[in-house]
Order: C-alpha cells, then sequence, then structure tokens
C-alpha cells in the first residue's frame, strides 16, 4: 500500500477499522485543479438552475398547438408595398410616356397589350412579395418556438459530470500463490508413465506390438548381451540381427519355450514369441 503522487494529486493509505484490510486510499487533489473543480461545479449547478427554468420555457412554447402569426406577415407585406408602389408607378409612367413618343395611343391593340404585360408582371411581383413575407413570419415563428429547446440543449451540455484527473489506485492484492499440491501429483505421474513407456518400448518396439508374434530365434541373433530380468523371470537381452547392425533388445524364444509354450510360435521354422503372452 504505498503512496502515489503526481502532477495531478496524491493517494495515501490511512487505518480504517470498517475495511476488510483496515486500511483506505485517500486521495487529494492538486490544489490548482482542485480550485478547477470547484469552479466547474458552480459553473454546473448555475446551469442547472437555468435549465431548470428554460424547461418552463420549453413548456410555454411547444404546449400547445402551433400557429403563425398572420398579423406579423401582413405588416411585413404592408412594409414591402411601400417601397414597391412608387416603383412600378414610376414604371407606369414612364412607359405611357414612351408609348405616346412612338404614336401608340390609348385605346389601341398595341396599347393595350403593353398595359396588360405591365399589369401582369406587376401582379407576379406583388405575389411574390406576399408569398416571401408570409415565409418570413414563418420563419420567425419557428425560430421564437425552437428558441427555448436550443437554449435547453445548451444547457444540458453544461450539465455533463465533472470528470477530474485523479492518480490510479491498484487495490493491494497477496504476492505469494498457494502451491500447486493437484498439480505437482499430476506432473509426477506423467514423468513415471512416459519412464514406463519409454522401457516398454525399447523392450516391444522392436519386437511388434503386443498381442502378435516377434521373431525371437536364437538361431537368427548375434551380439546376444543379457541386460535384465523381468518380474516373470524371463531374461531380458540386447541383440542384434543376423545381416542387420541395428541394436534390439527382447527375449529369447528358447527362454520363453520353457516358461511359457504357449507365448510361442513356429512360423516358417523359426520361433516368434506372442509378448502380450510372454509378460504375463
Amino acid at each position: 500500500m504505498t503512496g502515489q503522487q503526481s502532477d495531478f494529486g496524491t493517494i495515501s493509505y490511512v487505518t480504517d477499522p470498517s475495511s476488510p484490510s483496515g486500511y483506505k486510499a485517500v486521495q487529494s487533489l492538486d490544489p490548482a485543479d482542485k480550485a478547477l473543480l470547484d469552479k466547474q461545479r458552480g459553473i454546473q449547478s448555475s446551469a442547472s438552475d437555468l435549465t431548470g427554468k428554460v424547461l418552463g420555457n420549453v413548456d410555454g412554447t411547444i404546449g400547445g398547438a402551433f400557429s403563425l402569426d398572420a398579423a406579423r406577415g401582413k405588416k411585413l407585406s404592408d412594409i414591402n408595398q411601400t417601397f414597391l408602389d412608387p416603383q412600378w408607378e414610376q414604371q407606369r409612367a414612364s412607359m405611357e410616356s414612351r408609348l405616346l413618343n412612338q404614336g401608340v395611343r390609348p385605346g389601341s391593340e398595341q396599347y393595350e397589350n403593353q398595359m396588360r404585360q405591365f399589369g401582369q408582371q406587376r401582379d407576379d411581383a406583388y405575389n411574390k412579395m406576399f408569398l416571401d413575407s408570409f415565409t418570413m413570419a414563418n420563419n420567425a415563428a419557428l425560430t421564437e418556438r425552437n428558441l427555448p429547446l436550443s437554449d435547453y440543449s445548451t444547457l444540458m451540455g453544461l450539465n455533463q459530470p465533472v470528470n477530474p484527473q485523479q492518480p490510479t489506485v491498484n487495490t493491494p492484492t497477496p504476492g505469494v500463490s498457494p502451491t500447486d499440491v493437484s498439480g505437482n501429483i499430476n506432473n509426477a505421474y506423467n514423468q513415471q508413465a512416459a519412464q514406463s513407456n519409454a522401457a516398454r518400448g525399447g523392450l516391444f518396439g522392436l519386437m511388434g506390438t503386443i498381442g502378435s508374434a516377434a521373431l525371437s530365434d536364437v538361431r537368427m541373433k548375434r551380439d546376444i548381451r543379457a541386460v535384465g530380468r523381468l518380474a516373470n523371470g524371463l531374461m531380458v537381452y540386447d541383440f542384434r540381427y543376423l545381416g542387420d547392425e541395428r541394436l534390439h533388445r527382447g527375449l529369447m524364444a528358447q527362454d520363453v519355450l520353457a516358461y511359457r509354450p504357449e507365448a510361442v510360435e513356429v512360423i516358417d521354422g523359426l520361433l516368434h514369441v506372442n509378448y502380450g503372452l510372454a509378460v504375463l
């Protein structure tokens, strides 16, 4: 339970009778970080109060059905019309003067066509102005409706939990592992089994599989040397077969014939030993 210290603060261990270990870890922030944390919490508290007030505004704006302010649209169109009327009147007077100068008199077909086209252009311009005024009034109403929601969303962002940097606390754990008794016993058994298999492999590996007869006639062997004795009394030999330089280990068929004749077979005039019967 070694104490820790970093640029962000310290950790120390003090006695604590209520703790299972008898100690507890106490973390202390660096004074600068502690001041920053207090300031952040103050901002968060103020934002929380404002959020409650704004939430009331949100309920007031979206609690009822949304409706457009038709009066605002009419007011905007009236303002725009005060600018458009003089301009269109000036254009009409200029067009009449031009037609008269060209000899086109009122009541003539050409005069009426020109005035009709002028009237259509003016009506289209006023219709567009009325639609634009309505759109502006609609957007203004939507902005007023959504403004409390935007304020609420912003304030909610300020209410996120404050996570100051802190030193790391590592809970102490025992460093000594208990003895693996069952594992040691199992390992010892595996080692003994491997040694036993190796010994049996040296005896039977070149003599054929258990249950089959292997050539063991002394007449077919040379360099014979006794190396041990089985539990049933049969001698074990190292030897080489005639014409073979490899060293083998096994029994002699003539010995087995005297001890357990049922384990000896005659194949092509030579004695073979069934090791599965001979070692019993």
